[in-house]
């Protein structure tokens, strides 16, 4: 039996948790299943119970990661302190929408994050949260009244919208991303 250094199994963990989020975001999190993940990652679904507890385990660490990656993408795109009309031209776009391995992961999982467990859950909440600080923050740059408030509201629109601009057909969701973003500014600024 050859053994695995542990360099080796953190880099067989990190393969994992990026294949487990590419497919999460691809085909949901109940339409993936670990033998899926592991040979995506060119392993054994026995490394995944090596790494973690199980497969809902493996999906909160895809889950973080992929709220490490979108705050990643978002700065280098909009530096580190974006207004609220960047941040909307960023999510609420034609490139969030068609993009659905890069995409942000909470639009990938929401209408399935109810139905996990409660550390997922938590997790979701915390990536959520996340935006919606990135979001606040900007509206008190901008001195807007409200701000966690309407920040809530903003941030799970956004969602929303991409969400829906992805079901719709191509004129209606170009239309859609376009009203939903100058509706979240107007409604931000007032």
């Amino acid at each position: 039996m050859t053994r695995v250094t542990k360099e080796a199994a953190e880099a067989n963990k990190r393969g994992l948790v990026d294949a487990a989020g590419r497919l999460f975001r691809e085909k949901g999190l109940d339409g993936v299943g670990v033998a899926e993940i592991a040979r995506s990652a060119g392993l054994t679904h026995g490394a995944i119970y090596s790494g973690f507890a199980g497969k809902s385990d493996l999906a909160v660490a895809a889950l973080r990661r992929g709220r490490e990656a979108g705050a990643e993408r978002r700065t280098k795109a909009l530096g580190n302190e974006p207004d609220v009309n960047a941040l909307l031209m960023h999510y609420v776009s034609k490139r969030q929408r068609d993009d659905r391995i890069n995409c942000c992961p909470l639009l990938a999982s929401a209408s399935e994050a109810a139905r996990q467990d409660s550390i997922y859950r938590k997790e979701f909440s915390e990536t959520f949260l996340e935006l919606v600080s990135a979001l606040q923050a900007a509206m008190e740059r901008e001195d807007t009244k409200d701000a966690h408030r309407k920040a809530l509201a903003v941030a799970a629109g956004m969602i929303g919208a991409v969400a829906m601009a992805r079901a719709l057909d191509r004129q209606l969701s170009d239309e859609l991303l376009e009203a939903a973003r100058a509706s979240f500014v107007e409604f931000a600024e007032s």
